[in-house]
């Protein structure tokens, strides 16, 4: 299969919208363009866009089913050869199918054709040509000779000697004599079988149908009174061909005169003439006898077994008398040769397209094309190539194997569905109405002033009317051209695009004779083949033949437009909606005649009658278009005298009987040419033998045999008449054409002496008298008037002026050229202008200027290559002169430059003498000579002047170098440069840097003498101040390199402190955590990370307070030491102020000030939640701000002390791990500031933990003391708990004790209490209030120290210790005294069982915080004195006892329930069991508190398991509850 190669474009326009608004006068325009590629494209201007118009609900149509294959011109023959063959061995009775050659099918039909070429098999097998067959056939392996060779006498030699014997072409030579001798005038469009009524024998449809079963478009029946097809003409534009009407709906064939019940059986009667066989045979054939056939060939009844009896005409054949002879009896129906010619000859006649089964919308059919596109390529159809759809749709066209059959749309009549351009009446808006009007508007076209349909008054449909078309993937339309070889246009509404292909006119008939010669078995049958639109031939083959083909791709919104008889085909890329029509121009009137007598060659009925159309044309001469004028009327001559040829032939055969007749009131039919189908108009001829007969002046031997006096001429106008309007048109087109050639020979200067502006004007006003305006010539008349009065205008003013003045045409300067172009100019205008002489004289006066100017510049010239300078001012008064001219010279900027050159040499040696300049003066200079035109004089001083420049940049270089040079030179360089500088005549700008390196170089060797004086070591920021300095100074230091030693040392001990102090998320400097905290250094700033973050901008870092001691390493110890003290005071400031935070957030509460709350925390914001207290600042911090989970708040709040990060701010190494680092310092020979505040903090902290350790060993023996007194005040305890045993049960009647007995015992023990407790109570052993205060202070200086030490925590829990001793000691005193009232008071009813009522969440024991809690805020801490009030309020001594056992109970807070449930805080209920006096929470007992308020008493379970009595029970219950007092 031979590659696609796409032709080159089209060419593509654009008018502007202007030029769209003409469509005849833009197509007129581009035809020399267009002439040469037969089509073209048109883009539309932006914005055009017309709606579309059809009402697409209730379009329908019914398409045509396009076979692909079939319609390529050579697939089609071979389609045909197969088909033909195959139905040659099918009614002999054989199966027939494709042998295999070398693996692959075997093209039978190219062997048969190169068989045939050689002179058949008999010629080839004679000269042994079979192995050259084989290379042409395209098989190398040269060995299938012998395969070709059989295959081709088993299958294709029967068919040769058939074909030679009974040929398809006499059998359809016959067929044609019969229709002739029927009366049928001349060949119609044909009527051709069906596709299906071709299936039995048709090998195509035995290989498997399409591509895509899913999209196998079938065929169906056709309306046989739709009017679209009825009547079929070949007078549409754009894609059309045949289509077939099938008459029936039986699809299967009757072959030889048998019905469908008949085929295949034998017949009881013979349908052979009764003169072939006699009666005798007849009667035996009816009884079954055999013996009494007889053979047509040998006329013998022998060899009764070797007899075939046809099946479709019961003649009888010897097998050996056949041609060629067979070997056998065939197994099924078996046909004659007779029989077999007659079935392959009417086989197939012509092809043409059937119709769809269905009709569509537009919707249904779009579904339909999208679906088969995207199914066929998977992927969406918008996607794929154009390029992809063009190769696979010719490949599927030339292939024999894939069978694609889409369906086209096609040749729609717009006057039944509708137009797709908005037409009269249906214009809904102004902008919709310019659309109706345009020219573009394919309904308005045809009819526009510019066109000679414009004259025919029939609205022909497709030619006049505009056809329509919906196209799908692959559908497409034939080579063709358009009927009576006249223009066309399509215009693509919307969709997929159009691909088109296109040849020129010229080369119509080349593709004629490419076209029969692919194909010419299709011509034979078919000589008017392409006028069916029905065969296709790829556009690669055309070109490989010489024939230029051009593409292009037409996409929506789009026009194509084909040129008379410019053949064009195409496809659709897809779905698509187009609208196409014909219409003509001028310059096709002399190839609409030649069409016409084509047509009648052809015998082929024409749309409209020529000379009519043009005689209506000449019945208006002027009315008649002047675009028309001029063709019409050679167009009329050429009919004139043919008419007259034709009328003088007559005359001599004998005419004398003539009417006239107005032809156009006939019907087409009425005056159709009998033979060649012409339609008659000026004049025809008829017999009274045959009155409905007529023929046209050309075919009178066709009419009848009668004589010719018998014979009438009918004529529309007599000779007289026609010269008459023949000559009318002549002589306005004369007048025209007059008028044109005047103007073209004074436009083209064809005159021997131009004329004046006045003929011109006056040709001008005699176009527009005789109306022709609309000419191009009126308009090249009026544009010449208009430059020739510009061009004079101009010329007056250079006349005139004294000053130059721009010549007319702003491209061209005023010099010299440009005036003497003007002067040309002016001379070939086509009239004389009076300024044109003064212009030759200026022109003459410059030329002289010139010539003195040309020898003075060859003198100056000399001179200066002499070096000999002439006169300036001669040269300057030469120049004034040609400056008086106002003309641009070009000699005067030639002397001009001399000038300058003079100038610029006396100048620069005037400098060099006496002026010391820059290296920018020297450049300067170097550009204005160099700018000059060079000679001598010129190069010498600019080579002078380069020279001294040269040395100086060299020099400037260097000292560059040296300056920019890593590591830097030696001083000794530096020196040397200078020395060098001393000697170049120039100002040198790096000559002051090197002074200055040299200097500083000197400064800093002092300053570095300076600062090693003495054994001291230097300062760290003085030493990166001396390295700083040093390090920009351009010239090697030695003393650098050591300096840089020590910095590196000092900078790594920093790096290390740093490393081992700081926190990552600190932003502070190490020197700044290491210094004491000041209220200038260390401002308290509470705000979190990200409030610093925003508030940087604002907030300026406090500096460091020692950068102005110059680095005095006693000055800056001193002023830490001041600092120290700074520290601790503005700490207790601090803590003072965050501590007085509380009570002013209780008063603005009570005094409900809410508007301005105290604010706590980093974020600033009053209290909430559970919060934590500084230890250090006293600052109250939300837990979270903190980022502290619940563990984490638990961990904070019993197990150590919370110090806010704003206090912490380093990482706290211990104490050994900064002495080890200050070991270390002593080996880095620098003074560090940071240094030096280390060394305070280390010496701080020794002295502290000294403190610390002494307080410590005192405190911890006090404590000691406090524990001792704690247990004799138990001691105490348990006598009163044994004087209450023995009291209850001496009031139970258990004991012998009298109340008597009981009174006095009471009161000696309470007696010996008091005085004992006295002596305990004033003689408290633990911290002191003074001492507290000093642990505090103790413990605040430790925190402020930036180390970690273990004496921290331990004073911490020795303070924390101390306040609980403190608290167990008055809570034990005030519990014994509570134990003496209540026996003084001692009652039977206060020792009732008494149940304990649930309490709220502010009565119940809780857990005793140091800090806040999330039932006590730090804003409202725990009222110690509570406790006392409750007691002093109690009503009696039980009841004062009960509650200092709940006050106990309070300050442990703990369940007595084993596995504690540890309710919420809001949820917490308690309930006290009756008999252990045990506390429980009411949620881990199971209850609820309603519940436990409704009980009269409670026993917990552990009671409940082991009952004891109240007696026992509450002293047991004491005892333990002081055993765990005295433990605390």
């Amino acid at each position: 299969m031979e590659e696609f190669i796409p032709p080159p474009e089209a060419p593509v326009f654009q008018p502007t919208p202007e030029e769209f608004r003409d469509p005849v006068a833009y197509i007129t325009k581009i035809r020399p363009v267009v002439v040469n590629t037969g089509i073209c494209k048109i883009r539309p201007p932006h914005g055009w866009k017309p709606p579309f118009s059809i009402d697409s609900e209730h379009f329908e149509f019914t398409p045509r089913l396009q076979p692909l294959n079939e319609l390529d011109a050579r697939t089609r023959v071979k389609l045909n050869f197969m088909d033909n063959l195959a139905k040659f061995w099918e009614l002999q009775g054989i199966t027939f199918k494709i042998p295999n050659v070398d693996r692959n099918p075997l093209d039978l039909h190219k062997l048969f054709k190169a068989v045939t070429r050689e002179g058949g098999f008999n010629e080839v097998t004679k000269t042994r040509k079979w192995v050259l067959l084989t290379k042409e056939l395209g098989y190398e392996n040269t060995s299938v000779a012998g395969s070709l060779r059989t295959n081709y006498e088993k299958y294709l030699y029967p068919y040769e000697l058939f074909q030679a014997k009974n040929g398809k072409l006499k059998q359809r030579d016959a067929l044609k004599k019969e229709k002739c001798s029927e009366g049928s005038p001349s060949p119609q469009p044909p009527s051709v079988p069906s596709t299906s009524q071709r299936a039995k024998y048709s090998l195509r449809h035995r290989r498997g149908g399409s591509v895509d079963q899913d999209f196998d478009l079938s065929e169906t029946k056709i309306d046989p009174g739709n009017p679209e097809f009825k009547k079929l003409a070949f007078t549409c534009p754009g894609p059309k061909s045949a289509c077939v009407v099938k008459a029936g709906a039986d699809r299967t064939p009757v072959l030889a005169g048998k019905s469908e019940s008949q085929l295949g059986k034998p017949s009881t009667e013979s349908s052979l003439p009764v003169s072939k066989i006699d009666p005798v045979s007849k009667v035996s054939w009816k009884y079954g006898k055999v013996e009494q056939l007889k053979c047509y060939k040998c006329r013998k009844g022998n060899c009764e077994d070797k007899l075939l009896l046809c099946d479709g005409c019961d003649g009888c054949y010897h097998i050996f008398c056949l041609d060629p002879p067979i070997s056998s009896v065939p197994p099924g129906d078996w046909r004659c040769p007779s029989c077999v010619a007659k079935e392959c000859a009417s086989l197939y006649d012509s092809f043409g397209f059937e119709q769809a089964d269905n009709p569509y919308s537009l919707d249904s059919f779009g579904q339909k094309a999208n679906m088969f596109k995207q199914h066929y390529f998977n992927q969406p159809p918008t996607q794929v190539p154009y390029s992809v759809v063009e190769k696979e749709f010719w490949r599927l066209a030339s292939s024999m194997d894939d069978e694609v059959t889409v369906e086209y749309g096609a040749d729609l009549h717009s006057s039944r569905h509708g137009s797709g351009f908005p037409l009269k009446g249906t214009a809904r808006s102004p902008e919709q109405e310019d659309y109706v009007q345009s020219g573009w508007n394919l309904n308005n076209l045809p009819n526009l002033k510019g066109s000679v349909l414009h004259y025919v008054d029939a609205n022909i449909s497709g030619m006049k009317v505009p056809w329509l078309y919906v196209g799908m993937c692959f559908s497409c339309f034939c080579w063709h051209i358009e009927d009576h070889w006249s223009y066309s246009i399509n215009y693509l509404h919307w969709g997929e695009p159009k691909t088109w292909y296109g040849v020129p006119q010229a080369y119509a008939e080349a593709l004629e004779a490419t076209m029969r010669e692919q194909a010419p078995e299709l011509f034979e049958d078919q000589p008017d083949l392409l006028h069916h639109l029905v065969t296709n031939l790829s556009p690669s083959i055309l070109m490989k033949n010489g024939i230029p083909v051009v593409r292009t791709d037409q996409c929506a919104g789009e026009f194509v437009v084909t040129f008379p008889r410019a053949y064009h085909a195409g496809f659709n890329q897809g779905f698509n909606f187009a609208e196409a029509v014909n219409f003509s121009l001028g310059d096709w009137l002399s190839l609409g005649r030649q069409c016409s007598s084509h047509y009648q060659v052809m015998r082929r009925s024409p749309v409209f009658s020529h000379d009519e159309m043009l005689c209506k044309m000449l019945a208006g001469p002027q009315t008649l278009d002047l675009v028309l004028l001029v063709d019409a009327a050679n167009d009329a001559v050429t009919m004139y005298k043919q008419e007259e040829k034709l009328q003088e032939d007559l005359e001599q055969k004998g005419f004398v009987n003539e009417e006239r007749m107005v032809f156009e009131l006939m019907s087409d039919d009425e005056r159709q040419c009998s033979f060649c189908q012409a339609t008659c108009f000026l004049s025809a001829v008829q017999c009274s033998c045959s009155p409905g007969k007529i023929v046209c002046l050309h075919d009178l031997d066709h009419l009848c045999a009668c004589d010719n006096a018998k014979k009438i001429l009918r004529y529309r106008y007599t000779m007289e008449e026609l010269h008459g309007m023949v000559v009318a048109v002549q002589q306005r087109a004369a007048y025209f054409k007059s008028w044109c050639d005047k103007v073209e020979c004074i436009l083209d200067g064809g005159l021997p002496e131009k004329p004046g502006i006045e003929v011109l004007r006056g040709l001008a006003e005699e176009g527009v008298e005789k109306s022709y305006t609309e000419h191009y010539l009126q308009d090249e008349l009026e544009s010449a008037i208009q430059e020739v009065e510009k061009l004079n205008t101009a010329a007056n003013q250079i006349i005139a002026s004294k000053h130059r003045v721009r010549l007319p045409n702003g491209n061209q300067a005023f010099d010299v050229d440009g005036l003497r172009m003007f002067v040309k100019e002016m001379e070939t205008l086509p009239c004389t202008l009076p300024a044109l002489e003064p212009l030759r004289e200026r022109l003459r006066q410059i030329e002289a200027f010139q010539s003195k100017a040309d020898e003075e510049l060859v003198e100056l010239t000399e001179s200066l290559e002499h070096g000999q300078f002439g006169s300036i001012g001669h040269l300057e008064q030469l120049i004034k002169n040609g400056e008086n001219l106002d003309v641009e010279i070009a000699q005067l900027a030639e002397l001009k430059h001399v000038l300058n050159q003079l100038r610029w040499v006396s100048e620069t040696e005037a400098k060099l003498k006496l002026e010391v300049m820059s290296i920018e003066t020297m450049k300067n200079i170097i550009k204005q000579g160099s700018g000059l035109p060079q000679n001598r004089a010129v190069e010498s001083v600019l080579e002078k002047v380069k020279d001294v420049l040269s040395v100086a940049q060299d020099w400037e270089q260097k000292a560059k170098g040296v300056l920019k040079q890593r590591p830097p030179h030696t001083a000794s360089i530096l020196q040397q440069l200078l020395v060098k500088a001393q000697d170049i005549p120039i100002e040198l700008p790096s000559l002051k840097g090197l002074e200055e390196a040299l200097e500083k170089a000197d400064q800093w060797k002092s300053e570095v003498q300076r600062m090693q004086e003495g054994n001291k070591y230097p300062h760290f920021s003085v030493l990166r101040s001396v390295l700083s300095n040093g390090r920009a100074i351009p010239v090697k230091l030695e003393p650098l390199i050591q300096l840089e030693t020590r910095y590196a040392s000092a900078k790594a001990w920093i790096d290390r402190a740093a490393k081992l102090l700081l926190k990552k998320s600190i932003t502070n400097s190490l020197l700044e955590s290491l210094l004491p905290r000041t209220k200038v250094t260390f401002p308290h700033r509470n705000s979190s990370k990200s409030v610093k973050k925003k508030s940087e901008s604002d907030n300026t870092p406090p500096g460091n307070p020692l950068a102005d001691l110059g680095g005095d390493e006693a000055m800056e110890l001193e002023k830490i030491r001041i600092m120290e003290k700074e520290e601790i005071q503005y700490m207790r400031e601090l803590r003072a102020e965050n501590s007085q935070k509380v009570e002013r957030d209780k008063e603005l509460k009570s005094s409900g000030a809410v508007t301005s709350p105290v604010l706590y925390c980093f974020c600033r914001r009053p209290e909430s939640g559970y919060m934590l207290q500084c230890e250090l600042c006293n600052e109250w911090y939300h837990a979270s701000c903190l980022h502290l989970t619940k563990g984490k708040q638990c961990s904070v709040e019993k197990d150590s002390r919370f110090v806010c990060n704003v206090c912490v701010r380093t990482r706290r190494p211990r104490l050994d791990g900064l002495v080890s680092l200050l070991i270390s310092l002593k080996k880095v020979p620098v003074v560090v500031t940071e240094g030096l505040a280390l060394q305070c903090l280390v010496e701080r902290a020794i002295a502290w933990q000294k403190r610390a350790k002494q307080f410590i060993v005192a405190g911890t023996a006090g404590l000691e003391a406090v524990r001792q007194q704690l247990r004799r005040m138990e001691e105490l305890k348990g006598n009163i708990r044994r004087w209450r045993a023995e009291a209850e049960c001496s009031r139970d009647g258990k004991s012998t004790t009298s109340q008597v007995q009981l009174a006095s015992s009471a009161g000696s023990v309470l007696q010996h209490y008091a005085t004992e407790l006295d002596h305990i109570r004033n003689s408290y052993a633990g911290l002191s209030v003074a001492k507290r205060s000093e642990l505090e202070d103790l413990l605040m200086e430790g925190d402020l120290l930036e180390v970690t030490m273990d004496e921290v925590q331990q004073l911490w829990l020795l303070l924390q210790e101390d306040s609980e001793c403190r608290a167990a000691f008055e809570k034990a005193e005030e519990s014994c005294m509570d134990q003496e009232d209540s026996i003084m008071t001692f009652s039977e009813e206060n020792l009732k069982k008494r149940r304990s009522t649930p309490l709220t969440n502010e009565q119940a024991p809780s857990k005793r915080k140091r800090r806040g809690s999330r039932r006590d805020s730090p804003v409202s801490p725990r009222n110690k004195t509570s406790d006392a009030d409750n007691l002093e309020s109690s009503g009696s001594i039980n009841e004062g006892l009960d509650c200092s056992e709940e006050i106990l109970e309070e300050d442990e807070g703990e369940c007595s329930v084993s596995n504690c449930l540890q309710p919420m805080a809001d949820q917490i209920s308690w309930v006290q069991c009756d008999q252990c006096q045990q506390w429980y929470h009411v949620t881990c007992v199971g209850l609820t508190r309603e519940y436990v308020e409704k009980l009269d008493s409670y026993i917990c379970s552990s009671c409940q398991a082991e009952p004891e009595t109240l007696c026992a029970g509450n002293a047991r219950v004491e005892m333990n509850r002081m055993t765990q007092l005295v433990s605390t």
